[in-house]
Parts: C-alpha cells; sequence; structure tokens
C-alpha cells in the first residue's frame, strides 16, 4: 500500500507539474502574442506614419517645383545677363566709353538696358518670395541654396559701407556727410552714394513686376520696362528717377564702391550658374571664396594707357579680395542653414 501510495503521489507531483508548465506556456504564449501584435501594430502605425511623410513629401516636392522651378530657371538665365553687363560696363570703359562728357550711360537705351539688367532678377526673386507662403523651399537643398545667394544679392544694393569697409585699408566713403551734395562731383569716390537703400530699391524692383491675373504675374520684358519708362509719370518711370544716380555717370575708376558691388553680384551670380552646370550646392558655395584670374580680366575696365598708373592689384585683385570677404560670413550662414535642413 505504501508503494501504491508513494506510486499515486509521483504520478500527481508529475501531473500537477506538468499542468503547470501548460499554464505557464500558457499565458506565456499568450503574452508573447500580446506582445507581437502590439509590436506589429507599432510597426504599422510607424510605416503609415513614413508613408504619410513620403506622400506629403512628394506632393510638396510637386507644388515646390511646379511653383518656384520656373522662377529659378528664370533668374539663372537673368543671372547671365548680370554678369554680361557687369563685363560689358568693364569693356566700355576700358574704350574711353564711360568718361565724363562722352559716357554711353547717358544713351537712354544703354542706360536703361543696364537698370533692367540689374533689376529684373530681383523682381524675379520678388515673385519667389511671394510663393514662398505655399511652398517648403527648404525640402530640395539646390533650390534653397539659390534663394539665399539671390537673396543677398538683393540685399548688398544697402551694403555699400560694408563694402567701402571690407579692405585694408578702407576706402574713405562719406556720401551723408552735411557738404557731400556739393563736393560729390569733384570727389565721387567719396560723395556719391553708391548704393540703395532697401525701401526704394523696393519701390524699383516692385514696378518691374506686371498683374496678369489676380493670382499670377510676371516680370517685365525689356520691352515693357521700356514702353513704361516712356511714359509721363508712370511707376516704372518714377521707381526709376529715383535710383538714377546710382549709374548716372558712373565709371569704375571714380565709383569704386559701387564697382565693388557689382564685382560681388557678379561672384554670386556665377556661384549660382555653377549649379546650373550640374555641380552640387557645396561645390557651388566653394565657388564664392574664389574667381580664378583668366575669368578676372574680364572686368579690366583700364584703357591701354592706365595700366602703368593703374596696376593690377587695384584692378583684378583688390574688388575681388572684398568680394571673397563681404560674402565670407555669407557663406557661413548658408552652410549652417543648409546642414540644419538636411540634419547634419
Amino acid at each position: 500500500m505504501l508503494g501504491l501510495d508513494l506510486k499515486i503521489i509521483v504520478a500527481l507531483i508529475s501531473a500537477l507539474a506538468s499542468l503547470l508548465v501548460a499554464l505557464i506556456t500558457y499565458f506565456a504564449t499568450r503574452a508573447n502574442q500580446r506582445e507581437v501584435e502590439k509590436l506589429k501594430a507599432n510597426l504599422q502605425e510607424k510605416q503609415a506614419e513614413r508613408n504619410a511623410l513620403l506622400d506629403y513629401e512628394y506632393e510638396a516636392r510637386k507644388r515646390l517645383y511646379h511653383e518656384c522651378a520656373p522662377l529659378i530657371f528664370q533668374l539663372l538665365e537673368q543671372a547671365e545677363g548680370v554678369i554680361n553687363r557687369v563685363g560689358n560696363l568693364a569693356r566700355t570703359a576700358s574704350q574711353g566709353n564711360l568718361e565724363p562728357g562722352r559716357t554711353w550711360l547717358s544713351r537712354r537705351y544703354y542706360r536703361l538696358s543696364t537698370y533692367y539688367r540689374f533689376l529684373s532678377p530681383l523682381a524675379t526673386l520678388k515673385l519667389l518670395q511671394l510663393r514662398l507662403t505655399a511652398v517648403d523651399l527648404s525640402l530640395d537643398r539646390y533650390l534653397y541654396c539659390q534663394y539665399l545667394l539671390a537673396r543677398q544679392i538683393y540685399y548688398s544694393f544697402a551694403d555699400d559701407f560694408d563694402l567701402a569697409r571690407a579692405s585694408d585699408p578702407q576706402l574713405n566713403y562719406d556720401p551723408h556727410c552735411a557738404d557731400a551734395e556739393s563736393r560729390r562731383l569733384s570727389s565721387p569716390a567719396i560723395y556719391w552714394q553708391q548704393g540703395i537703400p532697401i525701401g526704394i530699391l523696393d519701390n524699383a524692383v516692385q514696378s518691374l513686376i506686371s498683374k496678369v491675373q489676380e493670382d499670377f504675374s510676371r516680370v517685365m520684358s525689356f520691352a515693357e520696362f521700356e514702353k513704361e519708362y516712356n511714359q509721363r509719370e508712370s511707376s516704372v518711370q518714377q521707381a526709376l528717377d529715383r535710383i538714377s544716380y546710382l549709374f548716372e555717370d558712373f565709371h569704375p575708376r571714380s565709383r569704386p564702391v559701387l564697382w565693388r558691388m557689382l564685382i560681388t553680384h557678379a561672384t554670386l551670380y556665377r556661384a549660382l550658374l555653377h549649379m546650373r552646370s550640374g555641380q552640387s550646392s557645396d561645390l557651388a558655395l566653394a565657388v564664392l571664396a574664389e574667381f580664378p584670374l583668366p575669368e578676372r580680366s574680364t572686368f579690366d575696365w583700364r584703357k591701354p594707357d592706365e595700366h602703368v598708373q593703374v596696376n593690377d592689384a587695384k584692378v583684378l585683385h583688390e574688388p575681388f579680395e572684398v568680394a571673397r570677404m563681404y560674402l565670407g560670413p555669407l557663406l557661413n550662414r548658408v552652410v549652417e542653414k543648409l546642414s540644419s535642413k538636411s540634419g547634419t
């Protein structure tokens, strides 16, 4: 009987152990299943979020390219025109055709086309800024970089004092002193204003924008711009007359601050065009740091008999070094913004 009882006890213990194992396995399996289901739900939720984000970015990029890409393309086309006109001003000066009394800038077409070349890209930028309320430009590193560079061109028109100081020694520049008006003809390098306040520039740029429909505007063609300017008291004429002093009797020799500004513009537009040629935005930004010497000769404004009295350093080095120094902080800001947008 004792042996039988022992066998029964062992069997009961074994059965209880099996039951306990089964219960533990059951509840563990249920718990694992719940965890698996929870994990699957989390993964599905995250996948849905990723898909929603991808769908948003895809639609946002489509909207971005639809709204902004044509304007960027137009800006790049205008960039070539600016670089060509800066080079043309240098060539015209080297031929003696910017001298007082015989300057080509006194000719209506040459003067108006010069203003149009410099203002029309800014009008395109203004249209681009109006569309930024509906798109996220930072989604595309390439477009965002181009926008930041173009915006600096706009602001640089009011940075004449910064450009005057961006050399050692600094240029003597005091166009707002009490007797500047009476002295600007005799000493234009010092007393002639060689920049445009942003508010006045805004008016001039805005006058080039033509509203075609309620929700669509565009930059005037040169023919439209010229026609509007010839209309007495037109908005174009009034706005342009307020900035006409900028190129009145202009010569790089007598307006060194403005010439520095134009070289800076050429540097910025050159960087924009390098981006169009297929380089990455990082490489295009590097273009800001250096303007190759062979290309600088395009902007040599000296007449043949001036090469002795005005050396290469003054013409082929100083304004480009000033542009590099002026653009240095901009380059740092652009790199920081692009890095923050890319998450690096």
